[in-house]
């Protein structure tokens, strides 16, 4: 979608910046309001279980997320991602997190299951630049075998991606809107069907992509046919990732300078594997009920450093990342 092609794009002039020395800020800030999530993927990084109920106080507060989207309009980051760990819009709050975030002028990014998006949430979405749906199955069925819900779920998430479509025409909104499909040997056969329903919905943009940890297989014969008829569709708004494989094991890792990821409780790690709960890659950067995220930026710069020069110790990385970390790592000077 827009906001990885636009990481994509800053390759150059973030090589150019380090070059000179510079320690640029990440183009965008990835927040989780909340780990609990109503869905139980087989795919998922932690379950849907993710959510701490120890941790219930160090939640932040809608206030520290203004705190956080001021000083992000005062640094120069425009875009912000929310996300998870758990489905955001399992946390009431979320509607008003977006409003404080366009109030405070920030280009916003969804990422959900949109089984609940009431009509406050679809109008705050107006104001959006991207919203993507995780769904992964064009039959009720298969979307209970992989989500662990029942099937009427997406029936009703279809329903909300209809009416953001025709709301958006309605009000002349410039709001993207996607969906992801993550292949599965549970999932690949409806995969065709699910791209050519959703494009003939006037979706801006499908993306097919593989689990990150490689637990999800495909038969390789079966996947290149349904590569070709996809390819066949000549469509501009799709997209088939590659497999990232599990070896990032001491490559350079460049992420933080373009995002880096928030959980509930104030903790900001170098990427959004490392804030999910109980994941393993990742770094620590600070914590927002210690420090104002530029102390933390500061802070933090011997372990981007480190990152950068000696390599990481994370076993795996998402596909954005990791495209951009390669492209970078194939680049002199730096």
């Amino acid at each position: 979608m827009k906001h990885e092609r636009d990481q994509l794009n800053e390759i150059s002039n973030l090589v150019k910046s380090l070059e000179q020395g510079s320690d640029p800020h990440p183009i965008f800030i990835e927040v989780h309001p909340t780990d609990i999530c109503n869905h139980h993927c087989d795919y998922c990084f932690h379950g849907g279980e993710g959510f701490d109920s120890s941790r219930i106080k160090e939640i932040l507060s809608e206030e520290q997320y203004t705190l956080l989207f001021d000083e992000m309009k005062k640094l120069g980051i425009k875009s912000l991602s929310i996300s998870g760990g758990g489905e955001p819009f399992t946390d009431k709050r979320t509607s008003d997190i977006l409003k404080r975030a366009h109030d405070a002028g920030l280009e916003t990014i969804i990422v959900t299951n949109g089984n609940s998006l009431s009509q406050e949430v679809k109008e705050e979405l107006m104001n959006s630049r991207e919203i993507r749906f995780s769904i992964d199955a064009m039959t009720p069925a298969t979307y209970t075998k992989i989500r662990h819900v029942s099937g009427s779920l997406l029936s009703r998430t279809l329903e909300n991606i209809r009416d953001l479509i025709r709301m958006k025409k309605e009000k002349g909104s410039a709001l993207n809107v996607g969906t992801t499909f993550l292949i599965s040997d549970k999932n690949y056969g409806e995969l065709v069907e699910f791209c050519r329903y959703m494009l003939d919905s006037g979706l801006d943009s499908v993306i097919v992509k593989h689990d990150i940890y490689v637990t999800q297989r495909v038969p390789s014969k079966e996947l290149q046919d349904i590569s070709k008829q996809i390819s066949d569709m000549n469509d501009s708004r799709m997209e088939i990732r590659e497999v990232v494989e599990p070896k990032v094991r001491g490559i350079k890792c460049y992420t933080p300078h373009f995002k880096v990821s928030l959980n509930p409780y104030g903790e900001v790690f170098s990427c959004c594997l490392g804030s999910q709960p109980g994941e393993r890659n990742g770094y620590l950067l600070g914590n927002l009920h210690k420090n104002s995220f530029t102390e933390i930026w500061e802070a933090s710069k011997p372990i981007r450093v480190k990152m950068k020069s000696e390599g990481v110790f994370c076993s795996n990385c998402n596909y954005t990342d990791y495209t951009i970390n390669k492209k970078i790592g194939s680049k002199n000077g730096i």
